[in-house]
């Protein structure tokens, strides 16, 4: 009798014991896709944005944004210097007599290499590097660029969504290419960002010169610069040699293009460079 009981028990707890380890399985399996299948931690936000924006996926970026900042200056930066790209395509696509959808972008990012720390209370630094692929009129440039983005985000639910983007040029080179990623923005907003708080007069000219006029805030023609050979000095000076194309008209697109040559006077503000000055002519079309 005492050998049935002791069996008895056995398989009670035996399968008690089954059905714990059962448990702890599937809580085990739920808190993980829990917290892969969203924005646990302000590092994922990030990473999902800055991914999205490499390529190019605007309801990727709208996604991991809060609504303010889907609908504010920040985004309509990353928007409007899309629009500009687009426009490029859609001059290439005429020009050659091809659909627009087998024009490649005229501007992407390759092979970056991004580390995400957090640095403050939802706050998260971007740093690394990318490669930079121009490609306009059978011309190509490939430009390795130092990346240093400070990613500010919020938790909203048991999400955490990126509020805000700065972006900081960490030495001279880097701060004339935040310049020209600004001017193809077509946004004032960012294009102030990007040149030091009292410019020298060469700045306004050269911003002239390229026939910009900005309503509400954002350049009523298009732009993209290709840039073909540059070289920094070390004091703060930056040669640039590109082509630029202004893209005009709305119903057809037209373009006017020009070769530039220009050398940027650049200072140290704040946490990063900015352009104070420019010497620029343009030696052809």
């Amino acid at each position: 009798m005492r050998k049935l009981k002791s069996r008895s028990s056995r398989k009670r707890n035996s399968g008690l014991l089954y059905i714990v380890i059962a448990v702890i399985v599937v809580l085990v399996i739920s808190s993980t896709t829990w917290f892969f299948s969203g924005q646990k931690t302000p590092q994922k936000a990030a990473r999902k944005f800055v991914e999205a924006w490499a390529n190019y996926d605007l309801s990727g970026m709208t996604s991991a944004s809060t609504k303010e900042m889907s609908e504010g200056m920040v985004n309509a930066y990353f928007r409007s210097f899309l629009n500009s790209l687009e426009s490029m395509r859609q001059i290439t696509a005429e020009a050659e007599g091809i659909p627009v959808a087998s024009v490649e972008y005229p501007l992407r990012w390759e092979n970056w290499k991004l580390d995400y720390s957090v640095v403050d209370d939802g706050v998260v630094e971007v740093k690394g590097t990318v490669n930079y692929i121009y490609k306009a009129y059978e011309e190509t440039t490939t430009v390795s660029r130092n990346i240093h983005w400070i990613v500010t985000t919020t938790k909203e639910g048991s999400d955490y969504l990126v509020s805000g983007v700065k972006i900081i040029a960490d030495n001279p080179m880097e701060a004339v290419w935040t310049f020209m990623d600004a001017l193809m923005s077509r946004n004032m907003f960012y294009v102030e960002k990007t040149v030091a708080n009292e410019p020298d007069e060469g700045l306004a000219n050269f911003l002239a010169s390229m026939g910009l006029e900005f309503t509400r805030g954002y350049a009523t023609k298009g732009l993209f610069l290709l840039p073909a050979l540059h070289d920094a000095d070390g004091a703060g000076k930056v040669h640039v040699s590109y082509t630029r194309v202004g893209i005009g008209g709305t119903s057809s697109l037209t373009s006017d293009v020009a070769i530039v040559d220009a050398t940027f006077d650049t200072v140290r503000e704040g946490d990063g460079y900015v352009v104070r000055d420019v010497q620029f002519k343009e030696i052809g079309e």
